[in-house]
């Protein structure tokens, strides 16, 4: 008997919406959106195609400019993420995309003729500033050149404290040649290091600033060197009056260069020898090198090779 009533009211509603749609007709299907809405996407937790999720890259150059997170912290997330399976080493391609100086797009750094530009209109530069930065950047490379002599700097070496703080550790060593005195590493990365929406050519330029802001001997600026003899020419004129180069340079092992870099990479000119044909480094980085034997950070490299480093980095040096 209870199974009878079931099928009874099972065909009684089966009829009732026949009859329904009978009347009104077949109901349309709604369509899905296809676009997400002000309310957010419909399905919770939803891929929408133009989405993604941050990459182990991007959260650790976030992390580098966090000050709540600790340099344990930090180096502990760089091991566990950036791990070439095949050798078990460190990726190093990862870590030259966060080095100081690396690329990361095509931008250039500001040109001496757009700085000046701007201290043209800067009350707080000086006539004689403005003379002097113009005197020194805009000089005609055919100029009589001045017999070059021997000068070293007493620039003090700092090697890096991590692989991409070449920035910081060439801005350490400048500072404290020039004032005797300097923050540290990290505080200066935290001006002058690489973020995730910056370019190549960003942390030339606030490293630039910082310098500048952190001294007042010296005004550096980009300088773009038509030939080795200019450059040397550049450093002489710079040593001479106790002001270090800073160079932005770009190596290939060979010759007096002991290692290869996958991007930029800033270290000091702080000598060079009587005719120009040699220049002194102070390199932050060469503490780094297996193998090395400069234990002062210091070490001679030809005028040639100096100057094909800085066209093979296309960016030219800070005098």
């Amino acid at each position: 008997m209870s199974g009878y009533l079931t099928k009874s009211v099972v065909s009684f509603f089966s009829a009732v919406v026949v009859a329904i749609l009978s009347i009104c007709g077949s109901a349309p299907v709604a369509e899905l959106p296809t676009e997400p809405s002000e309310e957010g996407p419909v399905f919770p937790g939803g891929d929408w195609a133009d989405e993604r999720p941050q990459t182990g890259l991007e959260q650790y150059q976030e992390m580098l400019m966090d000050p709540d997170i600790s340099e344990e912290e930090i180096q502990q997330v760089y091991d566990k993420m950036f791990i070439d399976f095949e050798s078990g080493r460190q990726k190093n391609d990862v870590m030259m995309k966060i080095v100081a100086g690396g690329d990361l797009a095509d931008d250039k750094p500001q040109t001496a003729e757009e700085q000046y530009q701007e201290m043209l209109v800067d009350p707080d530069i000086s006539e004689e500033e403005l003379q002097k930065f113009y005197d020194k950047m805009f000089v005609d490379p055919d100029r009589q050149k001045v017999a070059i002599k021997m000068e070293i700097l007493a620039l003090p070496y700092y090697r890096q404290e991590r692989d991409y703080y070449c920035g910081p550790a060439t801005v350490q060593q400048t500072l404290q040649c020039l004032t005797g005195s300097s923050e540290d590493q990290k505080t200066i990365w935290h001006s002058v290091g690489i973020k995730t929406e910056d370019g190549r050519g960003a942390e030339g330029d606030r490293l630039r600033k910082y310098v500048n802001s952190n001294q007042d001997i010296n005004i550096y600026g980009l300088k773009y060197p038509s030939s080795a003899s200019e450059m040397s020419q550049d450093i002489y004129d710079d040593l001479s009056r106790g002001v270090p180069v800073i160079l932005w340079l770009k190596l290939t092992e060979g010759g007096n260069w002991l290692y290869t870099t996958r991007g930029g990479h800033f270290m000091n000119a702080s000598g060079i020898n009587t005719g120009g044909s040699l220049i002194e480094v102070t390199d932050p980085n060469i503490g780094w090198v297996e193998g090395h034997h400069f234990v002062s950070g210091k070490y001679w490299v030809t005028a040639e090779e100096a100057y094909d480093a800085t066209v093979a980095r296309g960016m030219g040096y800070y005098k």
